[in-house]
């Protein structure tokens, strides 16, 4: 696994169930990162078997999709900037949570054969360098209108929050909130996922 360093953010006292950004990306940027997503080893995601678990399994009744991982590189190091910009910016204004780094990011592809990823908890994974994921983020790579189904949902309430699905956009949200992909009906829906690590209590 690679780490992208994060500088020190200038933290206020603001705590957002989620935060969106609508124009984080154009519709060239998200084109090529379809392309170049595509374009590497796609796997089948899993999913951990236990807190704190080194073991993954696949377990298409709970998550169904497919995925690569976009290591930091030459042709990658550009959206890791816009990335690292945008988490500094809404974590200093909204979220003052202790980060310390980024995890790879990954591609997802979630196509018209019900692929979906039900309710879940992205901190309910196994500890890295003494750091849990904190703050969870999504960027809608696909066109609104080009898919559907395959909602991006926070629980943080009893009705639930549909995220939008405006093309380019960056929806961030603490990664101990409830959240889920409803089942994609017809079309590809394509996003880019990420976490931020910190250490657990601060």
């Amino acid at each position: 696994m690679i780490y992208w360093p994060l500088k020190d953010p200038n933290r206020t006292i603001k705590n957002y169930y989620y935060k969106c950004e609508d124009n984080f990306l154009n519709a060239e940027e998200c084109q090529f990162l379809i392309r170049f997503g595509k374009s590497l080893p796609m796997q089948q995601g899993v999913v951990s078997v236990a807190y704190n678990n080194d073991d993954y399994v696949v377990d298409e009744s709970i998550r169904k999709a497919n995925i690569s991982w976009l290591e930091p590189s030459p042709q990658t190091e550009w959206i890791y900037k816009k990335v690292q910009s945008s988490i500094e910016h809404v974590n200093s204004n909204y979220f003052n949570l202790d980060l310390e780094f980024l995890e790879a990011l990954q591609f997802s592809e979630y196509t018209e054969d019900q692929s979906f990823f039900g309710k879940h908890l992205d901190v309910n994974t196994k500890m890295v360098s003494n750091c849990i994921r904190k703050l969870s983020f999504t960027v809608q790579l696909s066109e609104e209108h080009s898919y559907t189904g395959g909602d991006l949902i926070t629980h943080s309430n009893s009705s639930g929050n549909i995220m939008t699905r405006t093309q380019g956009s960056i929806i961030f949200f603490p990664s101990h909130v409830l959240h889920e992909v409803t089942p994609v009906t017809q079309g590809t829906r394509h996003s880019l996922v990420g976490w931020v690590y910190g250490k657990p209590l601060r």
